[in-house]
């Protein structure tokens, strides 16, 4: 039976708004699964199970799910997420899931940690638009007048993220024009020198405006508003801290001279992505940086609409701004049934006015003669007009062969008419191309367009948009932003959504309703990070000039050391010892824990001495026979790096490959690009299966490339290598701009929580830990919850976006923090080089070392003042009067006694000989080199130090009562940029006291199924909520917070979203 939405019918041949499509999408009445379904296009759901623990799901227990529900949230963007979670119920009437059913084809198997994975997919053609601009989001390129017809995008403005070259769009020009290179594959423009240089976006002139870039390298990059002519505009030089001048200096240019009207100075380090905004609204000009107000001046210098772009000013030195929004401001509500803007076209009371859609570039669409298409578009009117959506054909010659059309009458506010029809290409046809017109004159209107579509079917399917749930954007440029601009979007056949991978944790069976039913509950990794204890650090960057530790880099060495089995006891080579690597013509493999600047974790790494002429192939090995077994897969992961020593080259940008290798050869291997400077590390993982019955098996990091044979003797470095079984591997990804920009002070940890360690390096980096239905670790930072987002759904009480329910919100004053106070606590503050080494502890009388024993000792440091002592080049003093120490044979035979630094804590390992035993008398650790070095730093713990936004300055409300939002960046030193970014990020957003609510949303239709299966925590939703009693007045972009997903097999699926306002 068809469901009903606002009152109308829904199922596979109308759409979610009730208007019926000129061809049905399946052959109607027919189940697309075998699952019972009271509608054609029931999603199918599937539970894997991987019983034997090696990695693989191929146990199907599918036929037996009855229901599941999947769970995933916060309360709001400055909480930690909570584990992912899921609960099936399954049919157990054979009692085969009964965990102590001896007679189960699954015992024992069913306990024991043992995962599942749960998806959910469609069964739908793949589909591809051919429409490489299908929505005006960006801008309204592709589309051309009919007629006599005019066109603008409404509203006025455009996004460029330079994704793809769109020079043709802007005039170079200024005093000296500056060289603009567009660099798709970063997502970049590029400026070098120029003065006064100007780049000036061709058909745009607005009085009151908006201009908003992301800039992270900035020499002297200005943005410009009301442009008149060279002589004549508004510009707000932006440069960063390794710019000219001032961060921010706000200028009218009259005449040909520039009047200062105001200046900021801010933290801007060169490489840290801001958004800087200027904007002009009558005689009021605002400059913002991330969202923070720091200019707000006055001026009538210029009062007419002009032009929008960019200035460069510089000799030689570059610039590059990543993404430009222009907006009319005012902003108003946006005519746009998918997005935010659309492309609105103007008549003149005549018949065949309007718009005619192609590609981007002004060329037609290809298409293959004798093909069924499909081709849709949205239309809305200021009122109710007779239109026409026409196909036009063209031959090889670019003639017109015939038109296929079909006429309709124009939706008004907000009831878009959703308007499609199929053909057939005509035998000769090599071209198409879209338009909708006037069916006859009918005065003077507008009208609007958007969502076109064009793609190979005889059925007209949902429209399909890069932002809608279950499609994906293809690449036009080849830049990491998502969406891409102009791209062309693509939904897979049968879209599959994976909602859960995880273990099993209970199992509950009853002897009441339903005795036959299983209730099997789940829970994803972090859960067991809780109970998972690990040892690392110090990850350290401080007082050295160049020194670096990235939030990346310490968080992919906590996630290996929290995965379980790890085969190489290497301890970040905190022992003096190469841990069995050899060279492979190289000449030496070495140890070194001398350059506390350069390393990546306790102050060491290896380093790989290559000599000319045997570099390329040349590297390092390790025999990992003993520990791994043929036929089995495992991952291997390091740290790599550029090491400088004198006498030879530095092979900065050179590729490195690491592989796995047996005596058959080669079973896996990744090649990355080593830094360009000593202080840096590339994070390289390779995974692979080793030949079972193969004699030896090694992992082997190699120089690759003909440029290392480049004449001079080359040096690379190693860190805090990691081998563990595939199947143990914690998959992890970034989200974020600062996770390779920003630099964390200090974090270290000795046998402590692996969630506690991880929860403080994403605190201090201002960011947060997800799991997807993958089971992957997603790590965001704030830069994600950014308000400029796109909104990916659109959620509206009218029928401009997709229905919901809510029961309402909540805006309470306790949402609201008018002071946000971030603690830090302090920086670490290096100890002056001493004649001697530092006693940082010794032991109280003699320690007795049983006869084979192995005796570890735990060591605290010597505090140093009202500080906590972080120690250098640890060494040990002692003597032996009776027995003896022997060689540790767990770490490759190393002798004893040997120290491991934990920063703040370290570790004495001693093995007792077989038969004597020993005594070790008088033992200490000294710290330093002989006054060579300082012996280490102290950590001022006994205080914490403040940063804090006032979010009442921006509201003028000074005589509220303040209302202290607390946040700690424990890893962070004292007002750090990143604490000064996350303050005034934190304290604009909840110093408005966002909106929270919970809203429900069915796939009652084929569209909305797929946004309930495919929308996730951090997707944007653009909700509105103005009309009728009991409106919340509400047109905001908000983010998903939480998710709580819920379906069974044949029923309507379900999905709560928990929102929070943007």
């Amino acid at each position: 039976m068809p469901w009903t939405e606002r009152g109308q019918y829904v199922f596979a041949g109308l759409t979610d708004t009730g208007i019926p499509r000129t061809q049905p999408l399946t052959a109607e009445g027919h189940a697309v699964f075998d699952a019972a379904s009271p509608w054609p296009q029931a999603p199918k759901l599937t539970l894997l199970a991987d019983l034997d623990n090696d990695g693989d799901f191929e146990v199907d227990l599918s036929p037996y799910l009855l229901g599941a529900e999947v769970e995933l949230g916060r309360d709001r963007a400055l909480d930690s997420f909570g584990p992912r979670s899921a609960e099936f119920i399954l049919d157990n009437e054979d009692g085969q899931f009964s965990p102590r059913n001896v007679d189960s084809p699954y015992y024992p198997n069913l306990k024991g940690g043992r995962k599942v994975r749960h998806l959910a997919s469609m069964a739908m053609r793949g589909m591809k638009n051919l429409s490489d601009n299908p929505s005006a989001e960006y801008d309204i390129e592709g589309n051309v007048a009919a007629g006599g017809a005019s066109l603008a995008r409404d509203p006025a403005g455009f996004i460029d993220d330079f994704d793809i070259d769109t020079s043709a769009l802007y005039t170079s020009g200024g005093d000296v024009a500056a060289t603009w290179t567009w660099l798709p594959e970063y997502s970049a423009l590029k400026a070098v020198g120029g003065t006064q240089a100007t780049l000036i976006r061709d058909g745009i002139s607005l009085q009151d405006v908006e201009i908003e870039a992301e800039i992270e390298h900035s020499h002297n990059l200005g943005l410009i508003l009301r442009y008149q002519d060279n002589d004549n505009y508004y510009m707000l030089a932006a440069p960063d801290d390794s710019g000219a001048g001032n961060n921010l200096n706000l200028y009218s240019r009259v005449a040909g001279v520039f009047n200062s009207l105001g200046v900021s100075h801010l933290n801007w380090a060169r490489g840290v992505r801001h958004r800087v905004q200027f904007r002009i609204v009558g005689s009021a000009l605002t400059v913002r940086f991330d969202d923070w107000l720091v200019m707000d001046i006055v001026d009538t210098d210029i009062g007419t609409a002009g032009g929008v772009g960019l200035r460069h000013l510089s000799a030689t030195e570059e610039s590059y701004v990543h993404r430009i929004e222009v907006k009319e401001r005012p902003e108003v509500a946006a005519r746009a049934r998918y997005g935010r803007a659309a492309v609105k076209a103007t008549t003149t009371n005549a018949d065949g006015d309007g718009v005619i859609h192609q590609q981007r570039a002004g060329t037609r669409f290809p298409v293959a003669p004798g093909v069924d298409y499909a081709a849709q578009v949205s239309v809305v009117a200021t009122s109710a007009k007779a239109l026409e959506f026409l196909v036009h054909w063209y031959n090889a010659a670019a003639g017109l062969i015939s038109s296929d059309s079909i006429p309709f009458i124009a939706g008004t506010g907000d009831d878009w008419a959703e308007v499609s029809l199929t053909a057939t290409a005509p035998d000769t046809a090599r071209t198409a191309e879209l338009s909708v017109v006037t069916d006859g004159a009918q005065g003077v209107f507008d009208f609007w367009c958007d969502g076109w579509a064009l793609y190979d079917s005889p059925y007209v399917e949902p429209y399909c948009d890069g932002d809608q749930g279950g499609a994906e954007w293809l690449t036009v440029g080849a830049g990491p932003s998502a969406p891409h601009m102009g791209s062309q979007s693509y939904r897979p056949l049968n879209p599959t959504a994976t909602k859960f991978t995880g273990a099993m944790r209970e199992f509950g069976l009853s002897r009441g309703d339903d005795p036959k039913e299983l209730s099997l509950s789940c829970s994803g990794d972090v859960e067991r990070f809780v109970n998972t204890s690990i040892s690392a650090g110090p990850f350290m960057a401080f007082d050295f000039a160049s020194s670096k530790m990235r939030p990346a880099w310490v968080y992919n060495r906590l996630l290996d050391l929290l995965e379980k089995g790890e085969l190489l006891s290497n301890t970040a080579l905190r022992a003096v010892w190469t841990a069995g690597w050899v060279g492979v013509n190289a000449f030496s493999v070495t140890h070194t824990k001398a350059f506390f600047d350069r390393a990546l974790e306790a102050g060491a790494f290896m380093w790989v001495d290559l000599h000319h002429p045997n570099d390329a192939g040349s590297g390092a090995r390790l025999d990992v026979t003993s520990l791994t077994e043929g036929g089995k897969s495992f991952r291997f992961a390091a740290f790599l790096g550029v090491h400088d020593i004198v006498f030879h080259a530095t092979p900065a940008g050179y590729d490195i490959k690491v592989q796995l290798r047996d005596t058959n050869g080669v079973v896996a291997s990744a090649v990355v690009t080593l830094p360009d400077t000593a202080f840096e590390w590339v994070y390289v993982e390779v995974e692979g299966t080793y030949t079972a019955g193969a004699a030896n098996r090694y992992v082997e990091i190699l120089a690759d490339g003909a440029e290392w044979s480049d004449g001079d003797d080359n040096v690379f470095k190693i860190a805090a290598f990691h081998l563990v079984p595939r199947k143990n591997a914690v998959r992890r990804e970034m989200r974020g701009i600062f996770w390779e920009a920003m630099n964390l002070v200090y974090l270290s940890g000795y046998n402590r929580s692996g969630q506690v360690l991880v929860d403080e390096l994403l605190r201090s980096s201002g960011a947060w830990v997800l799991e997807n239905g993958e089971g992957h670790l997603v790590a965001e930072d704030f830069s994600t919850r950014w308000p400029n987002k796109r909104p990916l759904v659109r959620l509206s009480d009218a029928l401009d976006g997709f229905g919901y329910t809510t029961d309402g919100y909540q805006e309470n004053v306790t949402g609201l923090y008018n002071m946000l106070r971030i603690g830090s606590y302090g920086d670490l503050d290096l100890l002056a080089s001493r004649p001697s080494d530092m006693i940082v502890w010794q032991a109280e009388g003699d320690i007795t070392v049983l006869p084979g024993e192995r005796r570890v000792l735990r060591t605290p440091f010597i505090t140093e003042g009202e500080g906590t002592t972080v120690a250098f080049l640890l060494g040990l003093a002692y003597s032996i009067p009776a027995g003896s120490l022997v060689a540790d044979s767990t770490m490759g035979n190393i002798a004893t006694p040997y120290v491991l630094n934990y920063g703040d804590y370290a570790e004495i390992v001693l093995v007792g000989h077989a038969t004597n035993g020993a005594t070790v008398r008088d033992l200490r650790i000294g710290s330093g080199s002989s006054g060579a070095i300082s012996p280490g730093a102290v950590r001022e713990c006994s205080e914490t130090v403040y940063f804090e936004y006032d979010a009442r300055n921006s509201g003028g409300w000074l005589d509220e009562d303040i209302r202290i939002l607390p946040l700690e960046m424990a890893a962070q030193g004292y007002k750090t940029e990143l604490m000064s970014l996350v303050g005034h990020w934190a304290g604009t957003k909840y110093g408005s006291g966002p909106v929270l609510l919970d809203v429900a949303f069915s796939g009652s239709s084929l569209a909305k199924q797929l946004e309930v299966l495919f929308r996730e925590p951090s997707d944007t939703v653009w909700l509105k909520h103005k009309t009728g009693q009991g409106a919340f007045y509400l047109d905001s972009l908000f983010f998903i917070e939480g998710m709580k997903f819920s379906f069974a097999p044949g029923a309507i699926p379900l999905a709560v979203w928990h929102l929070e306002e943007a």
